[in-house]
């Protein structure tokens, strides 16, 4: 029995998934910025200030930090441009691609449940559909979209601003996929198969350019051509004939991979665990079925959430770990095998694993884990259900059974959803929760740290980033960000101790060395000062906080030429650093330019409206300056 999905029923499904969505996601409009990646992406990335043709030229023509995602980067020029860094539309945004990934879901549910493979569905002659009485192949469908929409793992990707790529990868994937499918379609004209041929092609592009992830694009379209290609044609020729259509898109696969490897290598000497986690082939094989094992866990049962999992392996071949995901690769493999004449469950599943495979370990990457790395392999595994009782009319018979079923299972996900969703307010909230749950999680112990350090909860965050120097003593991050809140707290002498350290650890550490030559022209000892922030720079020519700092040592050395030249390069690379106006105002003033020393006071009061500093210098140098003119 095949499928033919009733157009209303159909709309009023959608309809209902993008309220939910809408309702659910909510709150997360209200949420702030987090220090988790972020800052340097957003909030401090002078690439999405600019969204001029040469400003997007430049985010296509280059790396941005050790990535190359033009997509996700125009995106945040746009909210940019739309509010600033007002937070609020750049949660909006991450909802709204939500809600289109969900109806993307639903759609290509919908596509595959209108046919039921005859020797083969996917061949457009192959497929034949029937009526089916209210539309219940979308109702199925729906129920497959609405998982998607609700499941907990979504969380971090959507409320997380950062997490922005996976929405994008996935959005992209997924329209990839549906043209695919229109672009195979025989009955169609040649001219239509080539139009949705480049379309096939230029959603992979945009998807690579989202995420790295977007590279497993061509094994979707694999999946779907080994599942749905023509019924006569073997499996390798249909395998060919599938390679021949879409080698345009596995060569813009191979090339993401490319750029990503040639972006890792860029990484400064000091990137924050950049590169690959050092194992051996034995512990990375087990880190593959523990992290298999794990991921399958989170999926089946949500029950807690944190950001970042802390990276862990199993004991030993025989451990309890290493069996359960050892267990569950092998269940996957009988499945496939069951299921190899079901296409359309088969191809869900195929696409869950394809989804999976980067994040898998079987390409080593420093982060194991993480929700987000589920989102695009979710939107294949919700789809198995509803496709089974399509594939297996027995099922579809007892719909009524299955919908209870089903909505038991999305109320309790949607409940375990709300409560997950008001952990991502704000970085205090999100690093508590997770250092409630992982209290040896020394990388959200250090974020936490340094996100109660912005908020002048000194004490606090020493104590955190004690913590994290007992969990880690070799992780320089943590030395330094103690140094810095200890500075803040005024014991120099225990901060200077912990900076020391740090650059014993890492001496190509670039926050380790600006940090101290602040410490140090703060006390006086210029020189010394003066050759930290230029190591500082060697390793970072571009900072523009460091190059502000050493400009305020060299006017407190005299240097005022130096000190106006490294001022004005800061904030030619960030314009927006209120500090460095006003601490250029100064300067200005100190040589009687006054006019100029307004100009900065006033900027540094527009970026920020409560700095009292900046009003009182204001006010002080106009009156220098009515006096000059004799008023």
């Amino acid at each position: 029995m095949t499928y033919r999905i009733d157009r209303l029923a159909a709309a009023g499904a959608a309809l209902g998934l993008a309220a939910g969505v809408a309702v659910l996601f909510a709150p997360t409009v209200r949420y702030a910025f987090t220090n988790y990646d972020d800052n340097f992406q957003i909030v401090e990335n002078p690439l999405v200030r600019d969204l001029s043709v040469k400003g997007v030229g430049r985010m296509f023509a280059g790396f941005s930090y050790t990535s190359y995602y033009p997509v996700r980067l125009l995106s945040f020029a746009l909210n940019y441009r739309l509010s600033g860094l007002a937070a609020k539309s750049y949660h909006l945004t991450n909802v709204l691609l939500h809600a289109a990934n969900t109806l993307m879901v639903f759609a290509l549910g919908c596509r595959l449940a209108a046919r039921r493979r005859t020797g083969g569905p996917g061949a457009a002659g192959a497929a034949r559909a029937a009526p089916e009485r209210g539309g219940r192949g979308a109702w199925f469908s729906a129920g497959a979209a609405a998982l998607f929409a609700v499941h907990p793992v979504v969380v971090e990707p959507v409320a997380w601003v950062a997490g922005r790529e996976e929405l994008l990868t996935a959005f992209f994937a997924l329209a990839c996929v549906q043209a695919h499918s229109r672009a195979v379609q025989r009955e169609a004209g040649r001219r239509v198969r080539l139009l949705w041929g480049a379309a096939r092609v230029l959603c992979a592009a945009a998807a690579c350019m989202s995420n790295v992830v977007g590279a497993v694009t061509p094994a979707l379209l694999l999946a779907y051509d080994w599942c749905f290609g023509p019924p006569a044609a073997g499996r390798i020729r249909r395998l060919g004939a599938s390679l021949a259509r879409t080698w345009p898109v596995w060569a813009l696969a191979v090339g993401t991979v490319v750029l990503k490897a040639i972006g890792d290598a860029r990484a400064a000497p000091d990137e924050f665990a950049r590169g690959t986690l050092t194992l051996s082939a034995g512990d990375r094989l087990l880190a593959v079925l523990g992290t298999y094992r794990l991921n399958l866990q989170t999926l089946v049962w949500p029950r807690t959430l944190v950001t970042p999992y802390a990276n862990s392996v199993p004991a030993g071949v025989l451990s309890p770990a290493s069996l359960a995901g050892a267990g569950a690769a092998i269940g996957t493999g009988l499945v496939l095998y069951a299921w190899r004449r079901r296409p359309l469950p088969l191809f869900g599943v195929l696409w869950f694993l394809a989804g999976l495979a980067p994040a898998a370990q079987l390409v080593p990457h420093h982060i194991m884990r993480a929700d987000r790395f589920l989102y695009l392999p979710l939107a294949g595994l919700a789809l198995v259900p509803a496709l089974a009782a399509v594939e297996w009319p027995a099922l579809a018979r007892r719909w009524p059974v299955w919908s209870a079923v089903w909505a038991a299972v999305l109320i309790g996900l949607g409940a375990r959803t709300v409560r997950q969703i008001p952990v991502w307010r704000d970085s205090i909230s999100l690093f508590t929760h997770t250092v409630a749950s992982e209290p040896n999680n020394c990388h959200a112990r250090l974020n936490l740290g340094l996100a109660l350090s912005a908020h002048d909860r000194t004490e606090e965050a020493i104590a955190q980033f004690r913590e994290v120097v007992r969990i880690a003593p070799d992780l320089p991050e943590g030395h330094s960000g103690l140094a810095t809140a200890l500075e803040d707290a005024g014991r120099h002498q225990e901060a200077l101790r912990h900076y020391s350290e740090a650059l014993r650890i890492r001496p190509a550490h670039a926050a380790s060395h600006a940090n101290l030559g602040g410490l140090l022209a703060e006390l006086g000892e210029l020189e010394p000062a003066f050759a930290h922030f230029r190591r500082a720079l060697d390793i970072r020519p571009d900072d523009a906080h460091t190059l502000g700092r050493l400009a305020v040592a060299l006017g407190k050395a005299g240097r005022q030429a130096e000190a106006f030249r490294h001022f004005s390069r800061s904030l030619a690379l960030k314009p927006d650093q209120a500090d460095v106006h006003y601490n250029f105002g100064l300067a200005l003033a100190r040589e009687n330019q006054f006019a100029e020393a307004a100009s900065h006071f006033s900027e540094a009061l527009r970026l920020e409206p409560a700095n009292e500093h900046a009003r009182q210098a204001l006010a002080g140098v106009q009156q220098i300056m009515r006096e000059a003119a004799g008023e």
